[in-house]
């Protein structure tokens, strides 16, 4: 398993980039798609997944660029109400990349689809991956 955060210097930003045999996901991508695409082609991978912690504009529109240019499946937290098609995935829900789960985590803060991840492996390893921002 692969988890490594991609900044970008341009937007002030960070993205986390997960991949696990050959299939990848991307939490908050940025509004140019170019970074996360770049890695996941270095890596041969495949994006799959592309999740946003919380909707505004700017997660919008680096969730919407990077699933048109890879055919990736948004999914948002409980109580987003987008305009672009995407899944909306309930606390707890699992999604399947490569050899581990995602699981997501529905989180109080500032907006109420804000949600965190457990990443599991094979193993039963875990991993919490959280955006504290905003």
């Amino acid at each position: 398993m692969i988890i490594e955060q991609i900044y970008s210097n341009n937007q002030s930003h960070t993205a986390y980039y997960i991949e696990s045999d050959g299939e990848a996901a991307v939490i908050d991508p940025f509004i140019d798609a170019d970074l996360c695409l770049k890695k996941a082609k270095t890596n041969k991978a495949c994006i799959k997944y592309v999740f946003g912690t919380h909707f505004n504009a700017n997660n919008y529109d680096g969730q919407f660029n990077l699933a048109a240019k890879t055919g990736a499946t948004v999914i948002l937290g409980p109580n987003t109400k987008p305009n672009f098609k995407t899944r909306i995935a309930l606390d707890g829900s699992v999604f399947k990349l490569g050899d581990i789960i995602i699981k997501f985590l529905q989180i109080p803060g500032p907006v109420s689809e804000r949600i965190a991840f457990l990443l599991i492996d094979k193993d039963g390893h875990q991993q919490a991956i959280f955006q504290p921002k905003e």
